[in-house]
């Protein structure tokens, strides 16, 4: 008797379900000004309105929440990973030469760039959201995947 296998792909398309950021790897829900996304329960959420010196770094696994600020005293950083920066369209400063303008409705790409950081504008959130990606492609499309637009009703947490 023959036992069939599963074909790889098939595999690979069940560990990673739509929603998770690695497979089997908790989610939270960071939601900020009409703009949700589903992240890896480890990752720390700072929100730079409340802690305005906090440096941004893109070597460690983080959502900042709104305009970094001017007077950031960060250290050097070795190696890049996934993080991403949230804040308003307005008054924002991309600090990136890649900037997407995702049509009204819609609120994940299509397609990544290719390069290792790069930022999007989700229009119908008035997000500017700027990508840091590490080595593991796979894990920051995931976590853009669930992007979704909301209400802006709830101030941004935490």
């Amino acid at each position: 008797m023959h036992r069939l296998t599963p074909p790889l792909f098939l595999l690979a398309a069940l560990l990673a379900a739509p929603g998770t950021a690695n497979a089997g790897e908790d989610t939270k829900t960071v939601s900020y000004h009409g703009y949700e996304i589903d992240v890896p329960a480890s990752w720390e959420v700072v929100n730079l309105e409340s802690a305005p010196s906090t440096c941004v770094r893109f070597d460690k696994h983080a959502v900042y929440l709104g305009h970094p600020g001017q007077a950031q005293n960060c250290p050097a950083q070795e190696k890049r990973t996934d993080a991403l920066l949230l804040e308003p369209v307005e008054n924002a400063k991309p600090s990136t030469e890649i900037v997407t303008r995702l049509p009204s409705y819609v609120a994940k790409p299509t397609q990544l760039p290719y390069a290792p950081e790069f930022s999007m504008v989700v229009s119908a959130a008035g997000v500017l959201v700027t990508v840091s990606r590490g080595e593991d492609k796979a894990q920051i499309a995931q976590v853009l995947d669930t992007g979704r637009i909301t209400p802006a009703t709830a101030p941004p947490n935490p």
